[in-house]
């Protein structure tokens, strides 16, 4: 076999594959004699077929098609090492069956789609501020008050809706588009928690309510609004009052502490003093992990690249794959009928799915960049020891879970890549320029 770079466009490599006389000769030989063995003829014993029976049954060009395709990977793999290729999608070859003569050349081309050029600007060249804030006598108070009602109990009552209360409802919720068209979604009975972070038309059209009363909140949903299927929209929630409940707020003595932590604290003042180190430590992840998705941010940008048609058409299914298996488990709904419910068209969501997935895309790709020009590797040590941590958390054998991961490859290599872009982004964290600043 030879093979010829006949060249590249973008990030499509074409490679000439010459196979000569003895080589298709072969594979043609053994391409009979499978389908000498699978094939039921009357009157032929099984591996006993002739060439010419098999040829008046499946066709010459047939025969030859297959023996070409069992030539193609081996070379296909051949190429790829010989050039030192890195293939993101399945080759394509392009040959002609009416070409194909038994005792000469075999010549084909194959398309090879590869990782894209990606210039990445110098690491150090990235500079982020890292905000850190401090743990204010505000923040703490509002801790504990959050402790305080996690472990709160519910009363019944009977009177009228109070600020603080939880309202038993049945709430039917209409969307209304930008031609006021109304989409109504099925009754719900849920409860609404009027001490928490709710908007102010739902508590003033609940607080003052009684049992078995009607209320209806309308308001305009922001622009920015995380959920696209509401954001700019006008949204009605009609509720019906079913039950009310008020909020009882305990001491947080050391005893119920015990019990609902399951941790001692000598006093109320421990409790306090251990809540201020546990605000300190998730401030300090928060600050790392903003400046992390801010170097990551900067770095995709002043990377020059294009995403490839197929990587960016995977990443649509993959996003979309979740978004149909979330409206199925969550709403029971096809997804079409879901999009219809929402008030969604079609051709917008597509349009933000792409946006979305070119954006996961490119991150990707640039992470994928970095960790090969650093020469980035998952070791067999560390898997090891993710599985051992991962089974101690899990309170398992660790050999029993290494064995389901050897088991269920895709699994496997989950984790193997999730371990892999953990190493890549602490390279780029420990080259990049991190300034501090003084948060409010």
């Amino acid at each position: 076999m030879k093979t010829e770079l006949l060249g590249q466009e973008k990030n499509v490599v074409k490679v000439k594959i010459e196979f000569d006389a003895e080589e298709f000769a072969a594979s043609l030989q053994k391409t009979l004699q499978e389908i000498a063995e699978r094939v039921k003829i009357p009157g032929f014993r099984k591996g006993r077929v002739s060439r010419n029976v098999i040829e008046m049954r499946l066709g010459r060009e047939n025969i030859y098609d297959e023996a070409f395709w069992k030539m193609l990977p081996k070379a296909m793999d051949q190429v790829i090492n010989d050039y030192d290729l890195v293939v993101i999608d399945t080759p394509i070859a392009d040959y002609k069956l009416a070409d194909i003569r038994e005792g000469e050349t075999l010549f084909c081309e194959v398309s090879f789609e590869v990782s894209p050029d990606i210039t990445l600007p110098e690491l150090s060249e990235i500079e982020v501020e890292k905000r850190s804030s401090p743990v204010t006598e505000d923040m703490l108070e509002d801790m504990v008050k959050l402790y305080q009602k996690e472990f709160s109990t519910l009363s019944l009552v009977n009177r009228p809706v109070d600020v603080g209360d939880v309202v038993s409802v049945t709430c039917v919720s209409h969307v209304f588009d930008a031609d006021d068209k109304d989409t109504e979604y099925p009754a719900q009975d849920q409860d609404v928690d009027l001490s928490g972070d709710i908007r102010i038309e739902i508590k003033d059209a609940l607080v003052g309510k009684n049992k078995g009363d009607s209320a209806s909140a309308e308001f305009q949903v922001e622009a920015e609004f995380n959920d696209k299927n509401l954001a700019g929209k006008k949204l009605r929630h009609d509720f019906t009052v079913r039950e009310i409940k008020e909020r009882i707020l305990p001491e947080l003595t050391p005893p119920l502490l015990k019990e609902k932590m399951g941790e001692d604290f000598e006093s109320f003042e421990d409790f306090k003093a251990k809540t201020r180190e546990r605000l300190e430590l998730r401030l300090q992840e928060e600050a790392t992990e903003a400046v992390t998705n801010a170097a990551l941010n900067d770095l995709v940008a002043k990377s020059e690249l294009e995403v490839p048609a197929s990587i960016l058409k995977k990443q649509i299914e993959r996003l979309t794959e979740r978004d149909t298996a979330n409206a199925k488990e969550r709403y029971n709904l096809t997804f079409d009928e879901y999009l219809t419910r929402s008030g969604v068209n079609k051709a917008s969501y597509e349009q933000t799915t792409k946006e979305n997935a070119e954006v996961i895309a490119r991150r990707t790709l640039v992470l994928d960049a970095v960790g090969e020009k650093n020469g980035v590797r998952v070791e067999q040590e560390e898997i090891d020891a993710e599985i051992d941590a991962m089974a101690k958390a899990y309170g398992v054998e660790p050999s029993r879970l290494r064995a389901m991961f050897h088991k269920e490859e895709g699994r496997l290599q989950s984790l193997v890549n999730e371990l892999y872009y953990k190493k890549v982004v602490k390279l780029i964290m420990e080259k990049v320029t991190i300034r501090d600043a003084e948060g409010k």
